[in-house]
């Protein structure tokens, strides 16, 4: 397989590369809210999360 080939694998990037992890601490009720809302959404939780902050204002 030659590097093109190589480099289009996998599933593509729509939009801005989300290629930055953060790891943060909840308490056990706010991750229960998190996943209320995550459910009620139909959404992931890092999709919750970037919707959140984009929505903050």
């Amino acid at each position: 397989m030659d590097e093109v080939a190589k480099s289009k694998m996998g599933r593509p990037v729509i939009g801005e590369p989300k290629d930055i992890r953060i790891h943060i601490r909840l308490t056990k009720s706010s991750l229960k809210k998190l996943d209320e809302i995550c459910e009620k959404e139909k959404m992931s939780r890092s999709e919750c999360v970037r919707k959140l902050i984009d929505d903050f204002k």
